[in-house]
């Protein structure tokens, strides 16, 4: 009867954390037991087949692609070149990625937008012991405009059972004092601390464009964007913009922008870029580079376009 009792418990637990979606601080609460016994009864129900995970990865990898991105950019470490037709199946291949590099102790930093949207939705539940989850750029919008950036953050902790960290600031301010006033706040220094200490960063890239993330949030007008691309924008990062060459577009702008600089991106184990659609294929070569990053998780027309633009331009030193 007690094994009854124990298995009982061990899949309500499990129905209320992967099939509700509840935090493991809502179940301790529901269940008036602790968080750290939630932990343990979610990791006994795996060992005891009570939840049996089945990763399905509907995709193939094209290997020439990877190969071919591998010699142009020798910077980066990994490439998955997905042969895919819509975001939902990079979205699946990125998430099954990130769930191989992830280990406990892990220091996460996530950026937001429709790609990592469709990401956090994929990714799969596991346990990761003492792991944190940091946003990496402001994400404070102008109301009915959401970045998505609080529930990205929230998805990648309830995944992998981590402690989320939010920038409660927005990405773009109007001048730098604003800017340099914000960043000296306590809450907000921390957060942007455990920014520049990630272990492992996850993004995708923007599309300078008058529909983009960034216009619909209000941090830049339509007719400022035009102006940017006139300057050579072809997309941004974590709010920052660059250009075709892998440089800061306008430097101004830059300065007024908050969360980790495009230079610090790659400055850690794992830096992916995750990307979807030849319209971003201007911006993944510049982001490679800038070496904006180390690892690309990226669909295979857009690979080929990529690989185009770098042998029909100026050379990549």
């Amino acid at each position: 009867m007690a094994d009854e009792k124990r298995t009982a418990l061990l899949a309500q637990v499990a129905h209320m954390y992967y099939e509700q979606s509840a935090t493991q601080e809502a179940i301790a609460a529901s269940l008036s037991i602790s968080r750290p016994t939630v932990s343990r009864l979610l990791k006994e129900a795996r060992e005891e087949g009570v939840v049996q995970i089945i990763i399905n990865t509907p995709f193939q990898y094209v290997p020439e692609l990877e190969m071919a991105l591998g010699q142009a950019f020798p910077h980066l470490r990994q490439v998955r070149v997905v042969r895919a037709a819509d975001l939902g199946t990079v979205a699946r291949a990125a998430a099954t990625y990130i769930d191989t590099v992830l280990r406990d102790g892990d220091l996460v930093g996530v950026s937001w937008g429709n790609t990592m949207a469709a990401l956090t939705a994929c990714l799969p539940h596991r346990r990761l012991a003492g792991a944190t989850v940091v946003q990496l750029n402001g994400g404070v919008a102008r109301p009915g405009a959401g970045t998505n950036a609080h529930e990205i953050v929230s998805r990648f902790s309830r995944a992998f059972g981590a402690e989320g960290y939010y920038l409660q600031v927005p990405a773009v301010v109007d001048d730098v004092a604003v800017r340099d006033a914000l960043v000296r706040n306590s809450e907000t220094a921390r957060v942007l601390e455990l920014g520049r200490r990630t272990t492992v960063a996850v993004y995708g890239i923007g599309v300078p464009e008058s529909q983009s993330v960034l216009v619909r949030a209000g941090y830049v007008t339509p007719d400022y964007v035009q102006a940017l691309r006139r300057k050579g924008a072809v997309g941004d990062i974590c709010s920052r913009y660059f250009t075709e060459q892998g440089t800061v577009c306008d430097p101004d702008l830059d300065a007024r922008t908050i969360g980790l600089p495009l230079a610090e991106l790659a400055g850690r184990e794992h830096a992916v870029a995750v990307v979807y659609g030849v319209g971003k294929a201007a911006g993944t070569l510049g982001a490679l580079r800038g070496r904006f990053m180390n690892g690309l998780i990226i669909d295979e027309a857009t690979a080929r376009a990529v690989l185009r633009r770098n042998q029909g331009g100026h050379r990549h030193d």
